[in-house]
């Protein structure tokens, strides 16, 4: 009863999201210009594979242990090492999307396609990290608030900054990235990271 309960819990998020992230090429692949749509397709993916890669272990310790520490003191110690996790993790997703970006986007460099693939991955993955510890918390609405709405929010903007601002693919990943930055930002208001 109690797996049925959760199941349906988290079943908003875990449907949601990758819709979210569906929709999202389909709409880009309609409003960008081709070599856009493929920037930032790529930027997408490279930050989920190096998520993957860099962050997810972490995230499964978090999941595993977190609800463990009852203690202040044992969850102070938790989060001094969490911080440090998190940066060298962000560190070297930082180093090697930037390496990939140099090889792959060859074009004249534009400072403000390199901030806005900076700012989408550093937050995208920390958002995501942050909805991992929320569901290691049960804190159901907060997980289903990082893990989607956000993500849907994001892509409201970039219709909006496609169509009013620019569509081209720094302005959509700032937009994109933009409302998860809003997310990390009240998750840290509300809980203790």
């Amino acid at each position: 009863r109690m797996l049925l309960k959760q199941t349906w819990q988290y079943l908003p998020a875990q449907i949601i999201a990758p819709a979210v992230q569906l929709v999202s090429v389909l709409v880009w692949a309609h409003l960008l210009p081709v070599e856009d749509v493929g920037k930032v397709t790529l930027v997408v993916a490279m930050q989920d594979v190096l998520f993957a890669g860099l962050f997810m272990w972490w995230s499964h310790f978090a999941l595993r242990f977190l609800p463990r520490f009852a203690s202040q003191e044992q969850r102070r110690g938790f989060l001094g090492t969490e911080l440090t996790a998190l940066a060298g993790s962000s560190v070297l997703q930082l180093v090697i999307m930037l390496i990939v970006s140099h090889f792959y986007f060859d074009e004249p460099p534009i400072p403000l396609f390199y901030v806005s693939v900076t700012a989408f991955v550093l937050v995208r993955s920390l958002s995501t990290y942050l909805a991992e510890r929320e569901r290691a918390d049960v804190r159901i609405l907060l997980y289903t608030t990082l893990q989607a709405a956000f993500p849907a929010l994001g892509l409201l903007l970039s219709i909006i900054v496609c169509f009013y601002v620019s569509a081209s693919a720094e302005y959509v990943l700032l937009a994109t990235m933009l409302p998860q930055l809003a997310g990390v930002v009240m998750v840290a208001l509300v809980t203790d990271i």
